[in-house]
């Protein structure tokens, strides 16, 4: 059995978007509300997906970067370009690891 959901977000909730419907099984759709209600405080199926979504992409972005990382030569090349811009910009702002000491690793 399937069901279909209608993921909609009211018009000036957030932002008036077009709306569609995906099909997922009962089982799928029950355990996105869970997800929505456990870890997004009640949040709608639509923001619960939208907000998965942004956590994989930032989940791949973090593994891109530990590729990065395991390659010393590619690495150091990565840092030399981004000293470049640094140096480019001259706004004499430091780096996120002074503001954020919590992302070094």
């Amino acid at each position: 059995m399937r069901l279909h959901i209608r993921l909609r977000i009211r018009p000036g909730y957030i932002n008036p978007m077009r709306a569609t419907t995906i099909r997922v099984d009962i089982s799928t759709r029950e355990r996105l509300a869970q997800i929505a209600d456990n870890e997004f405080h009640g949040a709608s199926l639509g923001e619960a997906v939208r907000r998965l979504i942004d956590e994989h992409e930032m989940q791949a972005a973090h593994a891109a970067y530990a590729r990065l990382r395991s390659e010393p030569a590619a690495w150091a090349e990565y840092e030399g370009e981004l000293a470049a811009w640094d140096a480019a910009a001259g706004d004499g702002i430091g780096g996120a690891e002074e503001e954020y000491p919590e992302l070094q690793q």
